[in-house]
């Protein structure tokens, strides 16, 4: 938890709430807890809940069952969000992933 407090500390108090943000990556958020600060304490939004109206399924790859890889940004507009569910997650790339990989689009919604 010590990270959080840190991301929080981090996003609340040193970067300037107009500056557009991107946090990615496996989170290990098994119960929520951690997406739920992000988004309502800290006002991020998770890009594939966003465009798909829930979390992605991408772990495990073989069959993927936990929401725990995420996208989460301040400052854009989620377009698309979609995980890439040709691969079984053995093999990418020439790379053995846990974790199913997932695309995002999105545009920059503040400033120009």
């Amino acid at each position: 938890m010590r990270q959080l407090a840190w991301l929080k500390n981090w996003l609340l108090n040193e970067i300037d709430p107009e500056i557009p943000v991107v946090i990615g990556g496996d989170f290990n958020d098994w119960d929520l807890g951690l997406h739920e600060a992000l988004s309502s304490q800290m006002g991020l939004n998770e890009v594939h809940e966003e465009v798909r109206g829930e979390l992605a399924l991408t772990f495990p790859a073989r069959y993927p069952v936990f929401r725990l890889d995420r996208i989460y940004v301040r400052g854009f507009d989620a377009v698309n969000a979609s995980v890439i569910s040709e691969t079984t997650g053995e093999e990418v790339g020439g790379r053995r992933w846990g974790q199913i990989p997932f695309l995002t689009t999105w545009l920059c919604s503040q400033g120009s």
